[in-house]
């Protein structure tokens, strides 16, 4: 899950990582922003694309999540998210 593209792969690797510490520290927004550096280095990485769901999901932006877990989906369609999917729609139902 981890291409080694560029030799850039540990940086991608440490901003996932660093992005979920900013969102356990409540910082939800540059969690997200370090996330996308992680893509913006691996594009095709699912984890790091899975990633930006579950932080978009803990900032409550129910809708995107979602779009970013079915376009995993489209790509691997044996993804599963664990019931967040599904969470995901239940929010989005009760607005």
């Amino acid at each position: 899950h981890f291409p080694e593209e560029n030799g850039l792969a540990w940086k991608s690797r440490s901003l996932n990582s660093m992005a979920y510490s900013y969102c356990m520290q409540g910082n939800k927004k540059k969690a997200i922003v370090t996330v996308d550096e992680a893509i913006a280095i691996n594009p095709n990485t699912l984890d790091y694309l899975d990633s930006k769901g579950e932080l978009l999901y803990l900032s409550g932006e129910y809708e995107s999540a979602l779009e970013i877990w079915e376009h995993i989906q489209s790509l691997d369609k044996y993804f599963q998210k664990n019931g967040w999917v599904d969470k995901s729609k239940t929010k989005i139902d009760a607005r």
